[in-house]
């Protein structure tokens, strides 16, 4: 889920997600625990500022986790190790354990071979499970929309919604 705190806050903490490098699908999805290598390699040799589809060809769709947080929430993972943190106060948000109460079954990738196809339906799958999954949180009161699918940034789009001509965008 984005951010509703919307102000300056310390992150780390936040147990919201704050870009799409820490937002996670919601499982029910049905991407496997194991990591896509085109999302990965986004991230640590990509431009923070790349669009959720630039990182990945396939995008929401994509049948492979998109990043850590996707793989340590997933069900296969979830609650089977423990924390290391012997202070942690994140409770059931932990992904870890903190006890044989909290240990989970690991349920393992049995998928000896990973799905490569698109997740059909996936973007009406969100729609339904996590409907503000296209509209993530502004956090500086001048920054561009997103650019999820190609859509057009604030500045290009002006302040009415409409597309601007490029010569207004020149001036700007």
């Amino acid at each position: 889920q984005w951010c509703p705190i919307g102000g300056p806050h310390d992150w780390e903490s936040c147990v919201y997600a704050h870009t799409y490098r820490d937002w996670r699908r919601v499982p029910l999805l049905g991407y496997s625990s194991h990591p896509c290598p085109r999302w990965s390699g986004s991230i640590t040799k990509g431009s923070p500022e790349l669009d959720y589809s630039m990182r990945c060809p396939h995008g929401v769709a994509c049948p492979l986790a998109h990043g850590a947080k996707e793989q340590l929430y997933h069900p296969h993972f979830y609650k089977t190790s423990p924390c290391s943190d012997p202070n942690c106060r994140r409770g059931p948000l932990c992904a870890f354990t903190h006890g044989e109460e909290d240990l989970q079954k690991n349920q393992g990738d049995n998928a000896t071979k990973v799905a490569r196809k698109p997740i059909a339906q996936a973007h009406a799958i969100l729609a339904e499970h996590q409907p503000t999954y296209a509209a993530p949180p502004m956090y500086h009161a001048l920054e561009d929309a997103p650019k999820v699918g190609g859509s057009k940034s604030r500045r290009q789009r002006g302040r009415n919604g409409k597309e601007r001509p490029p010569a207004a965008l020149a001036g700007s």
